[in-house]
């Protein structure tokens, strides 16, 4: 979930003014934040992995080495980054570091926080999961830190980064360092706790996966039947729910909750 550069990004001010953007270049959004001096290894250099390993050496993290399967995303990342980094297609060559980001599938986390784990047991383990809590990640220095972006290439990934919702989940150390990393990115972050992180993931899913798909479906059927005028009712539709529906569902939580 990062691919040949980075545009203008559009910074979200907050839930109080979530459809109000406002411009800043790549430029601006590393002035903003307090630098990231750890050193940090990256395991998993897909869209995320490789846009966050870009964006933490931009704000002044020591990268130490990278890892993938895929020759290709080591290569481009090579391309990207520059520089003495370290990189393997095998996490047997992955070398000390003090924050282990793991940005991989889901279903390869603890197979890749296990082996980590076992060798560098005081380290910070992070992953990106939106479905996972910190606990995958075993005993000792925990966070899952995942943002709540949709990220179709490497580029659109390094443009919409800075300008993420992070879901943070995890110890005290953990939440530090993922504080820390997305003030740096000119992002915002909320905490949850791990039994919230189902609840959450599924939420995303409606909002993102499920409301596209529904989008696409109704649009084929309509263009189907002749009448393609169906993208103006939804930019309507979509409009009067950020201007109406939206703020008071916000305002009302306490009583959706209940």
């Amino acid at each position: 979930q990062a691919e040949d550069g980075i545009r203008d990004v559009e910074r979200s001010r907050g839930l109080g003014d979530v459809y109000k953007r406002q411009r800043y270049t790549p430029q601006d959004l590393a002035d903003r934040g307090e630098s990231v001096r750890e050193a940090v290894s990256i395991v998993g250099l897909g869209r995320v992995g490789t846009a966050l390993a870009v964006a933490l050496k931009e704000r002044g993290c020591i990268l130490k080495s990278l890892a993938d399967k895929d020759l290709g995303a080591l290569e481009r990342a090579r391309l990207l980054l520059g520089g003495d980094i370290s990189v393997s297609s095998s996490m047997e060559d992955v070398g000390p570091a003090e924050v282990f980001l793991i940005t991989v599938r889901d279903d390869a986390i603890f197979q890749v926080a296990s082996f980590l784990r076992s060798r560098f047991p005081r380290a910070l383990l992070v992953h990106t999961s939106g479905l996972h809590s910190s606990h995958i990640l075993g005993e000792g220095p925990r966070l899952a830190m995942h943002p709540l972006q949709s990220f179709a290439s490497v580029r659109e990934a390094l443009e919409n980064l800075p300008a993420s919702l992070f879901s943070l989940e995890g110890d005290a150390r953990g939440l530090e360092w993922g504080r820390k990393v997305v003030e740096s990115l000119g992002g915002h972050s909320m905490e949850l706790e791990a039994s919230q992180k189902p609840l959450y993931h599924l939420a995303a899913c409606i909002a993102s996966n499920y409301l596209i798909t529904l989008l696409h479906e109704a649009l084929r059927a309509m263009e189907e039947a002749g009448m393609e005028q169906l993208m103006d009712k939804v930019q309507d539709m979509v409009g009067t729910f950020y201007k109406y529906t939206l703020p008071s569902s916000l305002i009302n939580r306490k009583v959706m909750q209940e």
